[in-house]
């Protein structure tokens, strides 16, 4: 036996298309309209245990045969959801920029939101591949990004330049109250300072 016939026949095959989900129930649905039947008419006995365990093993392996196969149209639609994923991208022109871009669109991606509606892969690998489009955004970023004199700047700039991104990213609001965000001179000055290390931690 090859192992590609092994693994198909212990993966999870999910029923991803309306056409197929329909499939699925209609075999349910025979077998259980048989097997009132049987138990209505067979007498109780060792024998017509069997017959339903028997019937049980019909539609665990007509379900197992919808489950395996793959139709065209199914193949189409699985294809297509990656798309849904968020595109992202930043346009900035310094690291801090990128640090402070990249914690706003961390804050705001509402990935509850953004799943579409019977999405076959699951909402964590949903999440996952949103999760991916913002590294891969950031690090596309990183790699294009030409860094202005950045010897000449302070740890202080760097900081303000930081939260320069993330105010922008988030349109000035409070990704948590909702409230204006206060200017770098008006912010508080533990937070400037957090601001302050994080940038400087990425030098």
């Amino acid at each position: 036996m090859k192992s590609d016939d092994i693994a198909n026949r212990f993966a999870f095959h999910p029923a991803t298309t309306e056409e197929k989900r329909d499939a699925h129930t209609s075999v349910r649905q025979q077998c259980r309209t048989l097997a009132d039947s049987l138990n209505a008419k067979l007498p109780e006995g060792r024998e017509k245990s069997l017959a339903i365990t028997k019937l049980e093993e019909v539609m665990f392996w007509g379900n197992a045969a919808l489950a395996r196969s793959s139709t065209a149209s199914e193949t189409s639609t699985l294809q297509g959801f990656p798309s849904a994923v968020p595109t992202v991208s930043f346009q900035v022109d310094t690291l801090e920029e990128l640090l402070g871009q990249l914690v706003g669109a961390c804050s705001s991606m509402r990935f509850w939101d953004q799943l579409p509606i019977n999405y076959p892969y699951g909402a964590g690998v949903f999440q996952e591949q949103a999760a991916k489009a913002l590294y891969e955004a950031a690090i596309d970023a990183y790699l294009t990004l030409k860094v202005k004199a950045p010897a000449q700047l302070t740890d202080e700039e760097r900081g303000e330049r930081a939260y320069s991104g993330y105010f922008q990213a988030c349109d000035g609001k409070s990704l948590i109250s909702g409230a204006d965000l206060p200017s770098w001179d008006e912010q508080a000055p533990e937070i400037r300072a957090a601001w302050v290390a994080a940038a400087a931690a990425v030098r």
